[in-house]
């Protein structure tokens, strides 16, 4: 493998971490939306599965 190729490669790899790791630090802003919406639902499912509350009775 000659030099050119080489620098060409390091580039791509440079490029595709610069990306990878930008896309995981947004995900952090988006998984905890994430984890607070599947919460939320946690909480409807729960309450619903009380006999007790007239609002989930078909």
């Amino acid at each position: 493998m000659n030099a050119l190729n080489l620098r060409k490669l390091l580039g791509l790899f440079a490029a595709m971490a610069l990306v990878t790791g930008s896309s995981l630090l947004s995900a952090c802003n988006t998984m905890e939306g994430a984890g607070k919406d599947i919460e939320a639902g946690g909480k409807a499912i729960q309450k619903c599965a009380d006999i007790t509350d007239p609002s989930c009775k078909s």
